[in-house]
């Protein structure tokens, strides 16, 4: 910059203003020259050191899907990392702390990225991924799917997320984020009933199985176990659920039984005949109800029903 004649004994002033995105140490030399002759050179150029601190503005958005969900089923869980900049961050760190009670399935990052499985319920040992950098203005994201299995009814899973990095920091208040996750549950009931009390020797006894979903949440794979009395007592005919017999086993598949306000939606019905065999004493048959669906009562998942076989009657 030519600052023209400058008297004897004066001085000249420069000032530049530099504005740096990125951190690191900044050397800059200046000198100066003249037409005229200058006895001393030694002092004509000088050197100054600035160190810039890189400043990264870290945020972090914490979404659940689906939300509520059934426990027994998958949750997906999407981590969200934003640098609002004005410096790159490196060496970012997503963190999920995960609830306990859920199973890790995956654990996925975008761009480059190193993610680790965590221990659920453990916050000292968070599941991570790991981004090398993060440009401004730029998103990284982290994807963890977990199966839930918390028992309860209307159960909420809580989930927390942060975000780091060697940067500096200027606003701490939104590198954490929240998450709660309604889990609902099944609640299977099942009755067995005859359409009789007492039955005479050779007679048909029809057996009615009814299963019944009061829970809040669809219950999946639901299969009915009928275990029939011995065949000395009773010799098994049919029945109406497509069953599949092993020995005195019964094994009915019923699919999912949804969880609905309408009592026909919500219920299944099938009935098993047997043939009585002898002419007194007492048949009994046991029938049960599962679902990989989590139940929490599990008093009302059996019911047997016990038929009495006398002669002489008509």
């Amino acid at each position: 910059s030519k600052r023209g004649t400058v008297p004897s004994c004066g001085s000249a002033h420069i000032t530049l203003k530099i504005v740096s995105r990125e951190g690191g140490d900044f050397n800059n030399r200046a000198s100066v020259t003249s037409a005229s002759v200058d006895s001393n050179v030694g002092n004509n150029a000088a050197l100054d050191s600035v160190h810039v601190v890189p400043i990264s503005d870290l945020s972090i958005e914490l979404l659940d899907n689906p939300d509520p969900l059934a426990a027994g089923t998958t949750l997906t869980y999407t981590l969200k990392a934003t640098n609002s900049g004005p410096s790159k961050a490196v060496n970012v760190i997503v963190e999920d702390l995960l609830p306990a009670g859920v199973s890790i399935t995956s654990v996925t990052g975008t761009l480059p990225s190193a993610c680790v499985f965590g221990i659920p319920g453990d916050n000292s040992r968070p599941t991570t991924c790991a981004f090398n950098t993060l440009a401004p203005a730029a998103t990284a994201t982290m994807t963890v799917v977990v199966r839930v299995n918390i028992p309860g009814v209307l159960k909420v899973a809580h989930n927390d997320a942060r975000v780091s990095s060697s940067n500096f920091d200027p606003s701490n208040s939104n590198n954490l984020a929240a998450q709660d996750t309604t889990i609902n549950i099944a609640e299977l009931q099942i009755t067995n009933t005859s359409d009789a009390d007492i039955y005479k020797s050779s007679s048909t006894i029809q057996y009615t199985i009814t299963v019944v979903n009061n829970g809040a949440a669809d219950a999946l794979g639901v299969v009915v176990t009928d275990t029939l009395p011995d065949d000395k007592q009773a010799i098994y005919r049919m029945d109406t659920a497509g069953c599949t017999l092993a020995g005195v086993t019964l094994t009915c598949a019923l699919g999912t039984i949804p969880a609905d306000s309408d009592p026909a939606r919500r219920t299944r019905t099938f009935n098993i005949y047997l043939t009585v065999k002898g002419n007194k004493g007492s048949v009994a048959n046991v029938a049960s109800v599962a679902s990989p669906t989590f139940d929490p009562v599990s008093s009302n998942n059996t019911s047997t029903r016990t038929v009495l076989i006398k002669s002489g009657i008509k």
